[in-house]
């Protein structure tokens, strides 16, 4: 998207770079960093509206101008008393050779940001599975920069060909245009803005974020650009039919465009600032900033000198300008997790495989896809039984690890059960026995999972009891019999390491 000084300049560069429109004689176009002059007869003082921002600073009456000397050379810089105070204005002129290499990055950048922009679309538009609320936004903010890219180039391309006076007479070719890559750059940095409160609202009020509405983010991404277009223009519509369509050319961005451009730069920044202190990840800075025009906020002051940082500063903006576009598409599209997901599973179906390949390596993003229920390319699982792998978590994961914590802890607590039953009960092996209901009320003092690692040693031959269950009240007066010596137990109970089988008995 380009940036504000330098979207309504680029006719003033291309005049630059098209020595047939310089009149032997006359003064020829240049661009002082503020206004686009074009060629003058000399002796005659070239004359403009004040530009909408000089030095930082907000000006919309009075007139620029600038002398052309009967020799065909022009003054230094521009008169701008009437906008601002002259000792203000250090600007140099932007010589032809760096303007010939800032068109042509633009022209190249909006170039493989418009093929880039355009798969992505195709993309995002082709395959349902794809397209949730998050994916829905990026895919209006990927329209506005194809959008874009293509007005831009398609209105380079007639200013090459033909010559801007003679276009600048023909009201739709020149203002129409100009009208559209206004509302395109306002309504992209609309989506950028519905892009940063999704974000923000998804990731510190995650419930809220199933609440917005895709009409919501419309009404803010497509309707308020509209809107504010629509006013500027019917506040101004005396500039907008006028033949010559200076004002387009000429003038920075409007306010009612520029104003809510920079609110939402300073929003998004906040949002971001957020953003990154909750996920605590500096990967999520680089990838959010283009998605949410944080990157335009190091060219909000254009600075005037010294002339080389000035210079610096419009090479950036040229090149994140054209580029953006590719950013999105790359990091929001082609590096899309479930993008990725649903283009390989496709592709292997067109191979002839009736689903993904099997792998062992289950750490996957695609496979962790597939598996997450929460996922749009979440696949009901069939799993086999007799595998080794069943009901076992992932070698090497954390899962794992968990697992087999809690397996040895299972196994020391089956010791321990028997230990409690060889304490209280009467009788010796395998005719150790205690009542269910006095087993309870002392071994709640140490745990509530009697049942369960009763269950668990009987299943290895350690205790046994009548029924499959024993219930509190109901079983009180049913006998628990303790089978083997509480020493022998010690010795021959150990923890496999199998978190299905955590008991082994050794013998």
């Amino acid at each position: 998207m380009s940036n504000p000084e330098f979207s309504t300049h680029y006719n003033c560069l291309m005049q630059l770079l098209n020595a047939s429109w310089s009149t032997e004689g006359h003064c020829p176009s240049t661009f002082d960093a503020v206004l686009c002059w074009p060629e003058t007869e000399p002796g005659m003082m070239a004359s403009f509206d004040c530009p909408v921002a000089v030095d930082t600073k907000i000006y919309t009456e009075g007139k620029a101008t600038r002398y052309c000397h009967p020799n065909g050379t022009w003054d230094k810089v521009g008169n701008y008393s009437a906008c601002v105070d002259s000792s203000d204005i250090t600007y140099e002129m932007i010589s032809p050779f760096h303007a010939e290499i800032m068109y042509w990055i633009y022209v190249v950048g909006y170039i493989l940001s418009l093929i880039f922009c355009t798969l992505a679309l195709l993309i995002f538009l082709h395959y349902k599975q794809v397209q949730i609320i998050l994916n829905i936004i990026h895919t209006n903010i990927v329209a506005c920069f194809a959008i874009h890219n293509m007005t831009w180039l398609l209105y380079a391309l007639f200013t090459i060909h033909f010559d801007i006076r003679e276009i600048e007479e023909i009201v739709l070719i020149c203002a129409l245009p100009m009208l559209l890559l206004k509302y395109i750059i306002l309504a992209a940095f609309c989506w950028m803005f519905v892009e940063g409160v999704f974000l923000f609202v998804n990731v510190l009020f995650s419930f809220y974020s199933q609440r917005i509405q895709f009409w919501m983010c419309s009404t803010v991404g497509w309707g308020i650009p509209g809107f504010l277009l629509l006013l500027n223009t019917c506040l101004r519509y005396k500039k907008v039919l006028s033949a010559e369509c200076t004002d387009w050319h000429h003038a920075s961005m409007d306010k009612i465009i520029l104003v809510p451009i920079l609110f939402i730069i300073m929003i998004n920044i906040l949002f971001l600032l957020v953003i990154v202190y909750v996920l605590r990840g500096l990967r999520a800075l680089f990838v959010l900033c283009p998605l949410l025009g944080v990157n335009y906020a190091i060219v909000l002051v254009q600075p005037t000198s010294p002339q080389w940082l000035s210079l610096m500063v419009s090479y950036y903006s040229v090149i994140v300008s054209s580029l953006q576009g590719l950013l999105v598409a790359i990091f929001f599209c082609f590096k899309n997790k479930e993008v990725e997901s649903t283009l390989n599973k496709l592709i292997w179906i067109r191979l002839g495989f009736s689903k993904l390949p099997h792998s062992t390596s289950t750490t996957t993003e695609e496979f962790k896809l597939i598996r997450n229920p929460f996922s749009s390319t979440y696949e009901i699982q069939k799993f086999d039984k007799a595998s080794k792998d069943y009901a076992r978590p992932t070698p090497g994961s954390k899962t794992e690890k968990r697992a087999s914590k809690a397996g040895d802890y299972v196994t020391r607590e089956v010791v321990f059960l028997c230990e409690i039953i060889s304490q209280h009960a009467e009788g010796t092996p395998p005719n150790c026995v205690i009542k269910f209901g006095p087993l309870f009320y002392i071994y709640a003092h140490y745990s509530d999972k009697l049942v369960g690692m009763l269950l668990r040693a009987r299943k290895y031959g350690l205790v046994d009891f009548e029924g499959e269950m024993l219930y509190q009240k109901q079983d009180d007066n049913k006998e628990v019999r303790l089978l083997k010596p509480i020493d022998e137990i010690r010795k021959i109970v150990q923890y496999s390491g199998d978190p299905v089988n955590c008991i082994a008995i050794v013998k």
